[in-house]
């Protein structure tokens, strides 16, 4: 049952995509596999854990041809099944069989949709954030759930927050976990896209400005982003984004002395002494 995905593929994938090889891996093996056909999958974590990232890479680096719905931005049912028809049709390109495209109902989308795929070897569908589709009837995921019994060439890939009891009404689907990231992680991360030693571009630079090497920015910003996760990680930067948030607000402040020559980038504990009032008040974790 192994990945059918070339193993520089998944490199590439690991590289681009940090901290999440395992989801990776099992992700591509159940979706590229030649021994059998998956009718479903689901993808499931709190947000920013690189679930969409994961299958809008994977599906990019594969030669099945797929589509991705990004569920939060239909309004309606009815909006959601019809640009799913819109979507695959698109995918499918200018050979795609011609439908009508408007969905009173699940069986009239089936039913179109069966017609799209009815020539395809395999399709590969995702529901990005379904369980937060709007006007959703409770019979909205099972019924989808049900789309590869009916079409057999069909995976459909559910990408949610978190599986509630019956959600799909139906068991034996597999299910991929990709949880929070550890604190480790959330710094290797960020320490990947470090702020640069420089006033924000709305500011006028000053009149005498230093000069910093990489060396200056390597030494310097993974002692600010591990200060900012040990002082004001819990709950306010739980998530890289708001990690991500929170650096970058703090940042400026913070090496406002160097750039007016008091400190160098070498003299963090000095520099953690003169701004000690960032990490300590929370008027950092406003709009957090």
């Amino acid at each position: 049952m192994a990945a059918q995905l070339p193993d520089e593929v998944l490199s590439s994938l690991n590289e681009s995509i940090k901290c999440r090889e395992l989801q990776h891996q099992q992700t591509a093996c159940l979706l590229t596999s030649d021994l059998f056909s998956l009718p479903n999958l689901v993808l499931h974590g709190t947000e920013a854990t690189g679930k969409s990232l994961t299958i809008n890479a994977l599906l990019s680096a594969i030669d099945t041809p797929s589509a991705i719905i990004r569920s939060k931005e239909c309004i309606t049912t009815r909006h959601l099944l019809e640009r799913t028809l819109t979507e695959v049709q698109e995918a499918l390109g200018d050979n795609a069989p011609q439908v009508d495209g408007r969905c009173e109902s699940i069986s009239a989308f089936v039913v179109q949709l069966q017609r799209l795929l009815e020539d395809q070897k395999k399709f590969i569908l995702v529901f990005d954030n379904i369980d937060r589709q709007r006007e959703a009837a409770p019979t909205l995921v099972p019924a989808l759930a049900r789309l590869g019994e009916l079409i057999p060439n069909l995976t459909t890939v559910f990408v949610i927050t978190f599986p509630r009891p019956h959600l799909f009404h139906k068991p034996g689907i597999p299910h991929i976990h990709f949880p929070p990231y550890t604190r480790a992680e959330l710094l290797n991360l960020i320490s990947l896209s470090p702020l640069p030693l420089a006033p924000p571009p709305s500011a006028s630079p000053p009149p005498n400005p230093p000069t910093f090497t990489q060396a200056d920015l390597d030494y310097l910003w993974p002692r600010f982003t591990t200060a900012v996760q040990d002082s004001l990680a819990q709950p306010a930067s739980n998530t890289l984004p708001s990690l991500r948030t929170l650096c970058a607000r703090l940042w400026p402040p913070f090496i406002a002395p160097i750039l007016a020559n008091h400190y160098t980038p070498r003299e963090f504990s000095k520099l953690i002494v003169r701004n000690r009032h960032l990490f300590q008040s929370e008027d950092s974790l406003k709009h957090s």
